[in-house]
This record gives structure tokens, sequence and C-alpha cells, in this order.
């Protein structure tokens, strides 16, 4: 049971943190601006970020339910380690 939680719990953290490479490669690509003008492009976006949180809660939920299925597949690959050591304790 443990390594079935193991390989759920990383299979859904990897696609996550898949699909944000992705989306920040995109970024970096259609962006053809300097440095300079893509540390602008960035704080704009972290503006953006924080004015949604304020007063679109809506998005905010979205958020924070991808928040919540990253710390459930955390929690899984903590649970599914302590039931691997736990089998391992039991046969030695």
């Amino acid at each position: 049971m443990g390594v079935i939680l193991l390989g759920i719990s990383s299979l859904v953290l990897l696609a996550n943190v898949g699909w944000v490479a992705i989306q920040l490669e995109r970024f970096a690509a259609s962006s053809g601006f300097d440095s300079a003008d893509r540390q602008i492009a960035i704080v704009l976006g972290l503006l953006k970020i924080v004015r949604t949180i304020a007063f679109d809660h809506i998005e905010t939920f979205c958020v924070m339910t991808d928040i919540l299925v990253l710390c459930i597949a955390l929690g899984g690959l903590l649970i599914g380690f302590g039931m691997l050591r736990k089998r391992t304790v039991e046969t030695a």
C-alpha cells in the first residue's frame, strides 16, 4: 500500500511541477524583451497576482485548491514513506 501511495503522490507532484515549468518556459519564450523589460514584466505580473488575490475571490479559490492538492500529495508521500519504513522494521 505504501508503494502505491508513493507512486500516486509522486505522479501528482511531478505533473504539477511539470505544468509550472511549461508555463515558465512559454513566458520566457514569448517575451522578446531584454533583461530590464523582463524584470518590469515580472513586477507587473506580481502586482497582478496581488490584485487578483485581493479582489477576485474565485481565482483565489482556484489557486488555493491547487495548493491544497500539492499539500495532499506531499502528505501522501510522507505517509507512504512511513508505511514503507514500518514494513521494513517489521521484517527486520
